[in-house]
């Protein structure tokens, strides 16, 4: 599923997002697992992004040199089933349409396509 949660904590799922400064999207993938799971993620801009306003990710996440790109391997907790990663609307993001793809060993990759509006 992409989306992002609502006030209540509920996952709502989105195929567009408003680009709000702030406001928060990302994936969450069912897997029945029980321990951590190491991931690949891709996520592709029309253009560049604004990448400056999260340096906690520059050790998993690395960026394209034109800036379109942002690649993150990393580990993500397992709770009740379920992997998620998230990221937040910078001021500086782009709008069009956004590909996410998420790798997992053993597993079918998979791909959201989102457009992202002013």
């Amino acid at each position: 599923m992409f989306g992002r949660q609502d006030d209540s904590g509920r996952f709502l799922r989105l195929t567009e997002v408003r680009l709000v400064p702030g406001r928060t999207f990302g994936w969450r993938i069912r897997l029945g697992c029980t321990g951590p799971v190491e991931y690949t993620e891709t996520l592709q801009l029309p253009a560049p992004g604004d990448w400056s306003s999260d340096p906690e990710n520059s050790r998993e996440t690395s960026i394209s040199k034109d800036g379109t790109i942002a690649t993150t391997h990393d580990w993500t907790a397992c709770l009740d089933g379920w992997i998620e990663h998230g990221w937040s609307v910078a001021a500086a993001d782009p709008p069009g349409e956004w590909t996410i793809t998420v790798q997992l060993d053993g597993y079918v990759p998979q791909v959201w396509r989102v457009t992202f509006r002013r």
